[in-house]
């Protein structure tokens, strides 16, 4: 069995990008087998002919990669994906109010760590809606946390606007590494060893549960 599986947590605020780009790293990236975790079918908007609509825990899809409806507490999801061997990398989304660090805490647990290790919080940021979204909290949260800022909606702006979404998110995370959605290289990520996260030794932080997520 594969040892150290990279975990990367997707996150952004609501109506950030998310879906659209789960949706087409799912059909380029064809060289990985991915275990998606997300929260419900319906709300992801994944595509349909992605899916094979059985009903079981994970659901394997037309390319090959697992996903997962998380209906469970999340520490349960990830001891029923520990004892598969059929993906090579798993990306958790989350929905678009959650703080991710502690999302990302249920996979260092003890009997968890030798199999996954942390790859990297990317962010989605809504380039479009930038000024409006920075009046969430939850938003500048996401920001903050992010190893890979990666920048959305570029389409619908011009030069000097995408350049001020990214000094005033570099004001508030100037570690974060920034790239476009249509240049985003999961292959990058996934070969990130990610930043180190301390393992708090307070319990209830690795009893997160995903309902609040």
């Amino acid at each position: 069995m594969q040892k150290h599986i990279p975990v990367t947590i997707l996150t952004g605020f609501l109506g950030s990008g998310k879906t659209t780009l789960l949706n087409r790293l799912l059909k380029e990236f064809h060289n990985k087998r991915f275990a998606i975790i997300i929260n419900e079918f319906g709300e992801i908007g994944l595509d349909a002919d992605l899916i094979d609509q059985a009903k079981q825990d994970f659901v394997k899809m037309d390319n090959g990669c697992l996903c997962c409806v998380l209906n469970d507490e999340l520490v349960n999801t990830i001891a029923k994906l520990e004892k598969r061997d059929d993906y090579d990398a798993v990306i958790l989304e989350t929905t678009g109010i959650a703080d991710p660090l502690p999302i990302m805490w249920p996979f260092l647990r003890h009997e968890f760590d030798d199999k996954y290790r942390f790859g990297a919080i990317v962010t989605v940021v809504d380039c479009a809606n930038f000024e409006e979204m920075m009046k969430q909290e939850e938003a500048v949260i996401q920001i903050e946390r992010a190893d890979f800022l990666c920048l959305s909606k570029g389409d619908l702006c011009d030069e000097q606007q995408i350049q001020k979404v990214k000094d005033k998110a570099a004001e508030m995370n100037p570690n974060a590494r920034f790239i476009l959605s249509e240049d985003l290289d999961l292959d990058l990520i996934f070969d990130s060893e990610g930043r180190e996260i301390e393992k708090d030794s307070n319990e209830h932080k690795h009893e997160h549960s995903y309902d609040s997520v």
